[in-house]
């Protein structure tokens, strides 16, 4: 519905604004591809971005996408990779305590760790609530 107004406000130029090892790092980590060929530019993920946190506040989109593709400012690993995306995970770090002190437990906390890990994810797991070696 809004397309042409969204791709009006995309200025491509400022791709060339961006340093060789930026540019690569866009190329290597956050580009979405097909058959593993690239299929956007850094314009298009910071657009993607913008769109993903700002929703359909179309004057926000536009401030929040020049402000990224200005170099003003960046989101985490985690928003460049999943904006828009169906599975939209787009945390950082994740501040976690094990279930419990039994196996089960044990077991169901890395389980969370590993689908958080999946997702790009940092994680920060509290082991407090488990004994010690030779605890009765």
């Amino acid at each position: 519905a809004n397309r042409e107004e969204i791709d009006a406000m995309i200025d491509y130029s400022r791709d060339f604004s961006l340093s060789y090892f930026a540019f690569n790092s866009f190329i290597r980590s956050y580009m979405l591809r097909v058959d593993d060929v690239p299929i956007e530019r850094p314009q298009d993920i910071f657009m993607r971005v913008a769109l993903q946190i700002c929703g359909h506040d179309l004057a926000r989109v536009k401030e929040t996408y020049d402000l990224m593709s200005l170099g003003y400012y960046t989101h985490s690993t985690p928003t460049m990779f999943n904006s828009m995306l169906q599975k939209c995970q787009l945390g950082s770090c994740f501040l976690m305590t094990v279930k419990g002190d039994d196996i089960r437990s044990i077991f169901e906390t890395i389980g969370d760790c590993a689908i958080i890990s999946k997702h790009s994810g940092g994680l920060g797991v509290n082991l407090h609530g488990i004994r010690s070696a030779g605890s009765a």
